[in-house]
């Protein structure tokens, strides 16, 4: 059991979530919106909108990221048979084939994600866990020495008309705080450490996609918790943390609190030794909301 609810399978417009994603990849500032390229108005998947979105969108991240430079990303869709089939291409260099095994790998990195400050490794095990769960499969299509693409399959969808169902821009869209509140509705997520601007922000986001947001410190939560009435999916640590407080000691504090402890993730300006973490996540601050979506999702998945 993945430990999400079920997705809401309707008939999707591609062309409706194309358009959201790039208006708010544009606005963001990640691409010029000239250099996004899209074909396949008047199709519709049978899908999860929010889902749909939030995988298309890693695959136009993903895109952006490692295409070569100023490459323009092409989205094209086509019916194949009884599904339809979503391709998006860029301009990227040749693919090493041993790496190309563990591309939909959680938190892999090649030498491109070496070489790309921030990322995760993510974006490609979320877009795949996304195709799965509305029946659909997300692979590596092609690659060679111009081009690459990552390719999306779902089932088609049948309308009523031949127009395009009207509908608000996509809750996915990489910018909107709505992005995932289906996947991550009944999660919890606890928060400890510093009363800041990143503390905040963080607990805006997730608040904002549905998650349950407790503030690990308060009262009331650590009565739950010794009670056995709340049992969080991910504790967020904001630095700096209290004066003789590590992470070693909250990994072992959450060992001995629960049986299955809930993953730490640490948010600081700069990570701290490998040795330092004793297992927790580091993500960097000022808080990409992005970066954390796709991380929440992961872990959720996983609990």
């Amino acid at each position: 059991s993945t430990g999400l609810l079920p997705p809401e399978s309707d008939a999707v417009a591609l062309g409706d979530i194309y358009h959201a994603l790039a208006d708010g990849l544009a606005r963001q500032g990640s691409v010029e919106k000239d250099n996004l390229r899209f074909s396949g108005r008047g199709l519709y998947a049978t899908a999860d909108q929010e889902i749909l979105a939030l995988v298309l969108g890693q695959l136009i991240d993903n895109a952006i990221r490692f295409g070569v430079d100023e490459s323009r990303v092409l989205i094209r869709g086509r019916h194949e048979g009884e599904s339809i089939l979503i391709e998006v291409w860029n301009g990227g260099g040749p693919i090493d084939p041993d790496e190309a095994r563990d591309f939909f790998e959680p938190y892999w990195q090649g030498k491109a994600g070496e070489a790309s400050a921030g990322t995760l490794g993510l974006g490609l095990a979320i877009a795949r866990l996304g195709a799965e769960l509305m029946d659909g499969e997300c692979f590596l299509k092609r690659e060679g020495p111009m081009a690459v693409c990552f390719a999306l399959r779902l089932p088609a969808g049948e309308v009523e008309s031949s127009e395009e169902k009207d509908a608000a821009p996509a809750p996915g869209a990489p910018e909107t705080a709505d992005a995932g509140k289906k996947i991550f509705q009944g999660k919890t997520i606890l928060t400890l450490g510093a009363q800041n601007e990143h503390r905040r922000s963080a607990e805006a986001l997730i608040a904002g996609w549905g998650l349950d947001v407790r503030d690990g410190e308060a009262a009331p939560t650590q009565e739950a918790m010794r009670e056995g009435r709340l049992h969080p999916d991910l504790v967020i640590a904001v630095a700096p943390l209290p004066e003789g407080v590590g992470l070693l000691d909250l990994n072992e504090a959450l060992a001995k609190a629960f049986r299955d402890a809930p993953r730490l993730l640490y948010l600081a300006d700069e990570a701290p030794p490998k040795a330092e973490l004793g297992g927790a996540l580091f993500l960097s601050v000022p808080i990409k909301p992005a970066q954390l979506r796709s991380l929440i999702t992961h872990i959720v998945n996983q609990t």
